[in-house]
């Protein structure tokens, strides 16, 4: 897992890393909407540098980001995230 990754997982579910991983799994699973987005939110931020609010402003983030970035997005979440989870990131740049 990316240091950004554990970072955002840390603040937003702080007994994830406390749960078997079974539990783990599930939550990835099935993580609610309001965590998806806080998830997303924070890698955006940490990651780009780009501060959203809401759900709109995230998408229209992604939308704006011009080709660098958006190639550099795909490096690094292929580079720093679960599998389960990279799938997940990946749907939003499209």
């Amino acid at each position: 897992m990316s240091p950004e990754l554990k970072k955002a997982v840390i603040k937003i579910v702080p007994d994830y890393f406390s749960w078997d991983q079974k539990r783990q799994e599930q939550y990835r699973v099935d993580t609610p909407k309001e965590d998806a987005f806080k998830i997303r939110q924070f890698l955006l931020r940490e990651l780009f540098d780009i501060f959203v609010s809401n759900e709109d402003e995230l998408e229209e983030a992604w939308r704006a980001m011009n080709e660098a970035q958006c190639g550099k997005s795909v490096l690094t979440i292929t580079l720093v995230l679960p599998p389960e989870i990279h799938i997940f990131v990946l749907d939003l740049t499209i």
